[in-house]
């Protein structure tokens, strides 16, 4: 399967390895608005911005995208929808390096599961959402759409994290606690109790510092 990346740097380097690792699937490039088109970065080529996705798409190319920051991942899915980009155009890419216990069709397509991740049993991840290197979700926790969890997180079970929550590296998230759609979890932050409010969080324990 060809495949074009959504971005060059960041995340995206992270999709190189894995898919240099891979046998079934072919990264032909990314697409980047912030990288000179034919510019190399660990030997895969710039093939131009963002919104030439619809040419690839039209040529039955699928995508993959690790696209998403603390600034702009609440924007993620108005980017994507603006490339005429929908969910049967991605895939999900799972480290091999990783333990998935849960079944493969609990983690929904454009998900990214990078390095030395931990599914538990009957775990659930929504579309586009990355699980980052290192990160610990405990069995029955479910994690919804457009989420971006950190580096070696700590996310234990029965937790439901709702769409569009940023968890920064080495954050813990307490067993049985839910939080609301539009949360920044602050690096290194404990959630104990539930978040039913939109806004950044950071502390320890984890307490509402800004509004969104």
């Amino acid at each position: 399967m060809n495949l074009i990346s959504l971005g060059g740097s960041g995340a995206s380097r992270s999709i190189f390895h894995i898919l240099k690792r891979s046998k079934k699937l072919n990264l032909v490039g990314f697409l980047d608005n912030r990288i000179q088109k034919g510019e190399t970065i660990e030997g895969y080529k710039c093939l131009g911005e963002f919104s030439d996705s619809s040419s690839y798409k039209e040529l039955g190319y699928k995508f993959v995208t690790g696209i998403g920051s603390e600034k702009t991942f609440l924007d993620k899915k108005v980017k994507l929808l603006s490339y005429n980009l929908q969910k049967n155009d991605f895939i999900k890419l799972i480290s091999s390096r990783s333990i998935i216990e849960t079944n493969l069709k609990s983690i929904k397509a454009g998900s990214l599961i990078f390095d030395y991740v931990f599914l538990g049993y009957k775990v659930r991840i929504g579309f586009l959402s990355l699980i980052n290197t290192g990160t610990y979700v405990g069995h029955e926790a479910k994690i919804e759409d457009y989420c971006i969890v950190g580096p070696n997180c700590t996310i234990c079970g029965n937790v439901i994290i709702q769409s569009h929550v940023y968890i920064g590296a080495g954050s813990t998230i307490k067993d049985h606690v839910e939080i609301c759609s539009n949360v920044l979890i602050g690096c290194g932050a404990v959630v104990t109790k539930n978040i039913l409010k939109p806004g950044i969080y950071a502390g320890v324990p984890a307490k509402l510092i800004k509004d969104f």
